[in-house]
C-alpha cells in the first residue's frame, strides 16, 4: 500500500508544502456556501458541456480560422494544388464565409480549436470572432466536429451553420438559478492555465456581457484591455424572451453605458487591472487609456482591503465586487504565493459582508504552472481538490 503523506504546516488555507489539504475555498456563507471547482483550462469544455451536442441557448464564441488560406499560399509557392476558399455568408453578419472565417472583431490570436486541442496537421490558427447562441446542434454525433454543423444565432439576429470545431462555449451566469432565488452566478470554478495564451483566451471567452472583471498582476495591461473590448465592442445574443442589447445593435447596452460613463469622467469601468509595480501601471495607462489601472498589492491584508474599496468605487454595476477575477502574479510563482492570493480573494476581510454588500466572483482564472501541475498531481493520486 502507498505510504500516507504527512501533512505539512499551513497558514490559513495556504499549504507550505505538498500535503493532503484541500485547495482554498471560501468560508461558509449562510446555509449554502459557494464551492469552487478547480480545473485546468483545457478541461472546461469537456467538464461543463456535453460531448455529443450543445444544448440550445448555449452561449459560444465563433472562431475565425485563417490558417487554411495561409497554407494554400504556401502550397501555391511550392507548386502544389491550391485549396479553394470558403464561400458564401448569409449577408447578415458582414462577410462571413462558410466555415466562420469572418472578419476579425475581437483581436488576439490563439492556437488550437478552442476545445483543448492543439494544432496538428489538420487544425489551424484560430481567433475569436463573435458571440453566438446555439439554436440547434442536431448533426450526427458520429461525425467529427470539423464535419458537423451547428445552427447559431448572431448578435444582429441572423442565423448560420458553422463547424462545431469552430465554437468555444462560454461559462455563462445562469438567470434560471437567480429566478429560483439563487445568486445567478451559475458554475463557480477556478480555471488554471499554464500558458499565457490559454489564460488570456479563458478571460476573453468566459467574461460575459454585463459582468465586471478584475486582473491581479496585470503588468502592462493587455489582458484587461482585451476583456474590455469583448465587453464593450462585441455584440451579445440574448436568450429567447430576454431583452438583449446585442440584438439589432451588435453591442451590449450595459457595458456600453459603463464605457460611456467612463469616457465622460464617470469613473466607472467594466474592467480593472492592478499591479504592484508602478512602472508597469504607468505603461498600461499610456497604452490603454480606455481601461482602468491602479498600483495595488493583493498579497497583503492592507492591500486587499484597499483593493476591495477600489473595486467598489471603480467597477460598474452595484459595487459588490468583480464577477470574474484573473490572477497572473508570474506563471512560475511558488505555489504558496498563488494559494495565498486565492485565499485573499475568497475570504474578504471585516470591511465587507459576503452576500450583503460584497459578492465572491463566480469565476477565477489563474495563470500558474505550479498550480496547474498541482491539480494534475492531485488527480493522479486521488487527493482532494
Amino acid at each position: 500500500p502507498r505510504r500516507p503523506v504527512r501533512s505539512r504546516p499551513c497558514e490559513g488555507n495556504v499549504c507550505l508544502g505538498v500535503d493532503w489539504s484541500p485547495l482554498p475555498q471560501p468560508p461558509g456563507v449562510g446555509s449554502a456556501p459557494p464551492a469552487y471547482a478547480y480545473l485546468p483550462c483545457e478541461d472546461a469544455t469537456r467538464t461543463y458541456f456535453p460531448a455529443d451536442r450543445y444544448d440550445p441557448k448555449t452561449l459560444c464564441w465563433v472562431l475565425k480560422s485563417k490558417g487554411r488560406q495561409q497554407k494554400s499560399k504556401s502550397w501555391a509557392k511550392s507548386g502544389r494544388r491550391k485549396e479553394g476558399k470558403g464561400s458564401g455568408g448569409d449577408g447578415g453578419e458582414a462577410g462571413k464565409e462558410e466555415d466562420g472565417r469572418e472578419e476579425e472583431k475581437e483581436g488576439g490570436s490563439d492556437e488550437g480549436d478552442g476545445n483543448g486541442n492543439g494544432n496538428d496537421d489538420d487544425s489551424v490558427r484560430s481567433e475569436l470572432f463573435l458571440r453566438a447562441r446555439v439554436v440547434s446542434d442536431d448533426g450526427p454525433p458520429s461525425l467529427p466536429d470539423r464535419d458537423r454543423r451547428v445552427l447559431v444565432r448572431y448578435p444582429k439576429g441572423s442565423t448560420y451553420r458553422v463547424r462545431r470545431s469552430n465554437l468555444v462555449p462560454a461559462l455563462e451566469p445562469e438567470p434560471e438559478e437567480k429566478a429560483r432565488g439563487g445568486d445567478g452566478r451559475g458554475r463557480t470554478a477556478v480555471l488554471v492555465a499554464s500558458e499565457t495564451h490559454d489564460y488570456r483566451r479563458a478571460c476573453a471567452v468566459h467574461v460575459c456581457p454585463g459582468e465586471t472583471f478584475l486582473e491581479i498582476g496585470c503588468d502592462y495591461g493587455p489582458t484587461v484591455d482585451r476583456v474590455r473590448r469583448v465587453l464593450t465592442e462585441v455584440g451579445t445574443v440574448p436568450r429567447d424572451g430576454e431583452k438583449g442589447a446585442g440584438a439589432g445593435t451588435g453591442t451590449d447596452k450595459e457595458s456600453s453605458d459603463a464605457a460611456a460613463a467612463a469616457a465622460e469622467g464617470g469613473a466607472r469601468h467594466p474592467c480593472l487591472g492592478i499591479d504592484k509595480a508602478p512602472e508597469s501601471i504607468e505603461i498600461a495607462l499610456s497604452r490603454y487609456p480606455d481601461s482602468a489601472f491602479s498600483v495595488e498589492d493583493a498579497l497583503t491584508e492592507e492591500g486587499v482591503a484597499k483593493l476591495r474599496a477600489l473595486c467598489r468605487a471603480t467597477l460598474s454595476g452595484e459595487g459588490r465586487g468583480p464577477s470574474v477575477v484573473a490572477v497572473d502574479i508570474n506563471g512560475t510563482r511558488p505555489l504558496p504565493a498563488v494559494l495565498k492570493c486565492l485565499d485573499n480573494i475568497m475570504m474578504p476581510g471585516k470591511d465587507v459582508e459576503v452576500g450583503v454588500d460584497w459578492d465572491l466572483p463566480r469565476l477565477i482564472v489563474v495563470k500558474s504552472r505550479t498550480l496547474h501541475a498541482e491539480i494534475l498531481r492531485r488527480r493522479r493520486l486521488g487527493l482532494q481538490l
